[in-house]
C-alpha cells in the first residue's frame, strides 16, 4: 500500500483500523487452520451498501486434528453454514464465525466449507460503536446516484485486516488462497478482479455476471472487487495482458499516465531476477479511495490523483513512483508476503526502495538521489521516528507499523545495504529471497540468510542496528590536515541518544584539483579520531561523500570556500544540494560565492536549478542585472516547466515585477499547468484585470496542481457565480495542499468566505462533502480533526455573519456536517 499524500509528515501512511482476531502481537500466529482455496458468489444490493454472499472455503488443518474453525467475518448477518454438503451449528459474535465442523478433521486433511450471508461493511463499528469508515472492506461511491460529479462504483481495500468486510476468511498475511468470484453487477458496470476474466452472463434482470479465476495463491488482505462505469485501454508485457482501467472522461491520457508500466515489468523483472509470475496486471483508478494506492494482486487500484490531465503531465507524471511502488509489491508482498505485521519491511521497504531504482534506471542518478532525500527527511522531522525499530516486535495497533520508519527508512536502510554489498550480491540475495519463499511468506530473517548465503558475509551486525533497533548515526565531524604525519586527523562524536553505530564511511578529498576517494570503518563509540595518510593538505574534504549512510552530519570544519568547491567538484546531488544551501546563506559575501550560484542555475539536475533560484537573494546581488536576465532566460526556455515556473516567482517577487507583465501574460497562456498557475496568480496580484479575459479559453476541465489554485483565487476574488461550484469541489484539495504551500492559505480562506456568503446550497453541499471526505481519510488523526473540526466551526459563523438569504438552512447543514465529523 502506498501513501497518499506527503503532507503532515505525522499522517501521510495511510492504513485500516482492524477488529476480530488478533493476528499479530509481534509474532507469526500459527493458525489452527489454513486456507487452501476461496469462491465467492457475490451480488449487491448498491444503494444500501450491502453484500449478498455465498462463500465456498477449502480449509485443512495445519499441525493437529481439529473440530472448530473460527473465521474473520465483521459486520455480517450470517444464515447458513455447511460442512462437506452437510448442515453445520454455528455461533456469530464479536466478528467471529465459529464453526462446528461435525467432527474431527486430520492434519493437512481438506474440508469444504459452504456460508450464506449478507455483508455490511457500512455499519463496521469502532470498539466504542462509532461508526468506521476505513475499515469497511468494500466501499460504495455514490450508491444513491445522487452526485451528478460522481461516479457511481464499488471498490475494496483490504490492507492490513479488512476484506473479511465483505466475505468471511481467516484475514491474517500469512495465509495463502487460490481463488475464484463471480460479481453480478448492472450490466453497464465493467469488472476487475485478480487473476483473469474467465466468462461473462447476461442475466434477464438486466445484470451480468463476470467470473473471475486466480489460481495462484496469495493472502486474503489482497483480494479486489472493482466495479463502474470504466474504459479498458489495453496494453501488454510480452504475452502478459497489461490493463488501464480510467473514468472515460482521462481515457485519453491513460497511455500517458500507466504507459510506462510494460517497461517497469521488464526491468523489475531483469533487476529482481524473477520474471513477473503472474497471469496478468491491470490498474483502476477509483474515487475516493482510502489511500494513495493498493497492490491486491494482478489488480492494482489508485486513488484518483492518478487521473491526470494532458497539461498536468506536461510538467510530471506525478503518479510514476505510485506506480512503480505497486508493481513492486508483486514480487515483494504478493509473491513473498510478510508473515506478520512486525515484518512489514519485506514488503513495503522494498516498494519504497523501487521508487528509487526506476529513477535511477529511467531518469539517472540525480533523481533518484533527489527522491531519496525528499523521503529520509520526512521521516527525520518526525521525532517520534528514531525511537521505532524497523522490526517492530510489539506495537499498539496494526497500523502503528505503516509508518516513515517501514516506508521512507525501511528504503534508506536497502539502500545502504546495497551499498555495502555491492549490485551482484544484493541483487542475487533478493534472487535467492524470492525463488526460495516464492508462494510463502517472508521476514527479515529470510532475507537476512539470503543475502548472507550470496555474498558469504555475516551481516548480523547491519541487520542488529537497522532492521533491530532504532535511530540513526548523528555525526559531529570536526578535521585538520596535520603537515607533520601527513594525515588528515578526523574527529567524528555520535550525539544521538540511544545506542551508537558501526558503520563504513566514504571520504572525499580533493588534492590539486583530482578527486580521490577512500572508505573507513567507523565504530560503535560516541568519538572516534580516524586518520587519513594524505601527501599534501587536501583543499576540499567531503565525509558521506557518496552519501549512503543514513545520518544527520554536521561539518564543523567546513568554510564557505569549501563549500563553493563542493558544489564544483561533487558529482552526487545531496553534496550539490547542501553546497547550494549553505552558499545561499552567503551568497552576497564574495563573488566567488554569487557566481557559484549564478552557476548552479545550469545545474545539470532541474530540481538543483530550481533550488538555486529559489535561493537566489537578488536584491543584494552585486551582478543583478545579469541574474535578472537569467531568469528571464530560464522562464522562456529551461526545458523543464517545474524550473520556468520557479523562475516566474522569483521575478514576481522584484520591485519592478511589472517590468515584465509581457512575460506573465504569454506564460499565463503556456500548456503547463505549473507555468500557467504561476503566471496567473502573478498576475492576480500585479494586473488583476488582464486575468479575466486569460482565464476565458482555459478549459476548466483540463486543469490541475498549480493552475487550478491560481484560478481559485482569481474566481473567489471576482466572485462570478458561474465559477462557484468548480472553487466549492476543489476546496478539499487546495485545503491539503496549503500543508505544503503556506502562501495559497490566502487563497482558502478568501474561497470559504465568498462560498459562506454566497446563498448558494449547490456550493455549500460540495464544500461539505469535501469536509466529509477528508475527515474519512485523515479524521483517525487527532492533530488533523482538530484542525478540521475548527474550520467547519468557523464556516458557522461565517454564514451567520454574512446574513445571506439562505442563512438557516447553511447554519444547519454545517451544523449536521460539524457534528458527523465530531
Amino acid at each position: 500500500m502506498k501513501k497518499s499524500y506527503s503532507f503532515l509528515l505525522g499522517l501521510i501512511f495511510l492504513s485500516q483500523v482492524t477488529f476480530g482476531q488478533n493476528h499479530d502481537l509481534g509474532y507469526t500466529e500459527i493458525h489452527p487452520n489454513s486456507l487452501v482455496h476461496t469462491k465467492l458468489d457475490l451480488s449487491f444490493d448498491i444503494p444500501n451498501q450491502e453484500i449478498f454472499g455465498v462463500a465456498n472455503l477449502t480449509v485443512k488443518p495445519n499441525q493437529k486434528p481439529t473440530d472448530q474453525l473460527v473465521l474473520d467475518a465483521k459486520s455480517m448477518l450470517i444464515h447458513q453454514v455447511l460442512v462437506n454438503q452437510k448442515k453445520s451449528k454455528f455461533s456469530y459474535k464479536n466478528d467471529l464465525l465459529t464453526i462446528d465442523l461435525g467432527q474431527t478433521f486430520q492434519a493437512d486433511t481438506p474440508y469444504q466449507v459452504e456460508i450464506k450471508y449478507t455483508a455490511q461493511p457500512s455499519k463496521i463499528k469502532g470498539t466504542e460503536g462509532e461508526a468506521i469508515t476505513e475499515a469497511r472492506g468494500m466501499y460504495f461511491i455514490d450508491p444513491k446516484e445522487e452526485d451528478p460529479d460522481k461516479p457511481t462504483q464499488i471498490w475494496t481495500q483490504g490492507e492490513p485486516e479488512s476484506n473479511s468486510a465483505w466475505f468471511p476468511t481467516l484475514d491474517s498475511p500469512n495465509q495463502k488462497t487460490t481463488q475464484e468470484i463471480s460479481i453480478e453487477v448492472p450490466s453497464k458496470f465493467v469488472t476487475l478482479s485478480n487473476g483473469v476474466l474467465v466468462s461473462q452472463k447476461n442475466n434477464p434482470n438486466g445484470t451480468r455476471t463476470d467470473y473471475w479465476k486466480h489460481d495462484q495463491p496469495h493472502a486474503p488482505y489482497l483480494f479486489f472487487v472493482g466495479a463502474g462505469e470504466f474504459d479498458i485501454t489495453k496494453d501488454k508485457y510480452k504475452d502478459i495482458p497489461v490493463d488501464y482501467y480510467t473514468e472515460p472522461k482521462y481515457t485519453s491520457t491513460a497511455r500517458e499516465t500507466y504507459g510506462m508500466t510494460p517497461e517497469m515489468i521488464g526491468f523489475f523483472s531483469k533487476i529482481y531476477g524473477i520474471e513477473y509470475p503472474w497471469k496478468k496486471y491491470s490498474q483502476i483508478t477509483v474515487r475516493d479511495f482510502v489511500s494513495g494506492a493498493m497492490e491486491n494482486t494482478t489488480a492494482v487500484v489508485h486513488a484518483e490523483g492518478a487521473n491526470q490531465t494532458k497539461r498536468s503531465l506536461i510538467d510530471e507524471n506525478s503518479w510514476e513512483d505510485i506506480i512503480a511502488h505497486e508493481l513492486t509489491h508483486h514480487w515483494f508482498g504478493d509473491l513473498v508476503t510478510t508473515e506478520n505485521w512486525s515484518n512489514l519491511t519485506v514488503n513495503e521497504s522494498f516498494a519504497n526502495y523501487s521508487e528509487y531504482l526506476w529513477r535511477e534506471y529511467k531518469y539517472g542518478k540525480d533523481h533518484a538521489e533527489a527522491h531519496r532525500i525528499e523521503d529520509i527527511e520526512g521521516y527525520m522531522r518526525d521525532p517520534e521516528n528514531t525511537s521505532k525499530n524497523l522490526v517492530r516486535t510489539s506495537y499498539k495497533d496494526i497500523r502503528d507499523v505503516f509508518d516513515g520508519v517501514t516506508y521512507n527508512k525501511g528504503g534508506y536502510i536497502l539502500h545502504m545495504l546495497r551499498g555495502i554489498l555491492g549490485d551482484e550480491h544484493f541483487f542475487g540475495g533478493l534472487k535467492l529471497y524470492l525463488s526460495k519463499y516464492s508462494y510463502q511468506t517472508g521476514n527479515a530473517q529470510k532475507l537476512q540468510s539470503a543475502l548472507e548465503e550470496v555474498s558469504k558475509r555475516d551481516l548480523d551486525w547491519f541487520f542488529n542496528q537497522w532492521y533491530y533497533g532504532s535511530g540513526h548515526p548523528e555525526i559531529v565531524a570536526n578535521y585538520k590536515y596535520n603537515p607533520t604525519t601527513k594525515k588528515l586527523e578526523i574527529d567524528l562524536v555520535q550525539t544521538q541518544k540511544g545506542q551508537t553505530f558501526e558503520f563504513p564511511l566514504t571520504i572525499d578529498y580533493l588534492v590539486q584539483g583530482k578527486t580521490r576517494q577512500t572508505s573507513v570503518w567507523v565504530k560503535s563509540t560516541k568519538s572516534q579520531r580516524i586518520e587519513v595518510p594524505i601527501e599534501l593538505a587536501p583543499e576540499l574534504v567531503i565525509l558521506n561523500a557518496n552519501q549512503d549512510l543514513l545520518c544527520t552530519l554536521e561539518d564543523k570544519s567546513k568554510s564557505l570556500n569549501g563549500y563553493i568547491l563542493q558544489y564544483k567538484n561533487s558529482k552526487e546531488y545531496l553534496s550539490r544540494k547542501i553546497a547550494i544551501e549553505q552558499i545561499a546563506l552567503a551568497q552576497n559575501m564574495t563573488a566567488d560565492a554569487e557566481q557559484t550560484m549564478f552557476l548552479a542555475l545550469d545545474d545539470p539536475y532541474y530540481g538543483l536549478r530550481e533550488l538555486a533560484i529559489e535561493k537566489l537573494d537578488i536584491a543584494g546581488a552585486e551582478n543583478k542585472a545579469k541574474l535578472i536576465a537569467k531568469l528571464v532566460e530560464i522562464a522562456k526556455n529551461d526545458p523543464k516547466t517545474l524550473v520556468q515556473k520557479q523562475a516566474l516567482k522569483q521575478l514576481a517577487s522584484l520591485e519592478n515585477a511589472k517590468d515584465y507583465l509581457s512575460l506573465f501574460e504569454l506564460k499565463s497562456k503556456s500548456e503547463s499547468n505549473a507555468v500557467s498557475g504561476e503566471a496567473l496568480m502573478t498576475l492576480l496580484k500585479l494586473a488583476p484585470e488582464k486575468t479575466t479575459t486569460l482565464v476565458k479559453n482555459i478549459n476548466l476541465d483540463e486543469v490541475d496542481g498549480d493552475l487550478k489554485y491560481s484560478l481559485m483565487g482569481i474566481f473567489s476574488q471576482e466572485k462570478n457565480p458561474e465559477h462557484i461550484l468548480f472553487v466549492a469541489k476543489n476546496l478539499d484539495d487546495l485545503l491539503i495542499e496549503t500543508y505544503e504551500d503556506q502562501s495559497l492559505m490566502d487563497t482558502y480562506v478568501q474561497s470559504v468566505r465568498w462560498i459562506m456568503s454566497s446563498g448558494n446550497l449547490q456550493a455549500l453541499d460540495k464544500t461539505l462533502e469535501g469536509f466529509k471526505t477528508l475527515n474519512q481519510r485523515y479524521g483517525k488523526y487527532e492533530s488533523f480533526k482538530q484542525n478540521l473540526v475548527g474550520i467547519v466551526d468557523q464556516c458557522i459563523s461565517l454564514a451567520k455573519d454574512a446574513r445571506q438569504s439562505k442563512e438557516k438552512e447553511f447554519v444547519l447543514k454545517i451544523q449536521n456536517t460539524l457534528n458527523e465529523i465530531k
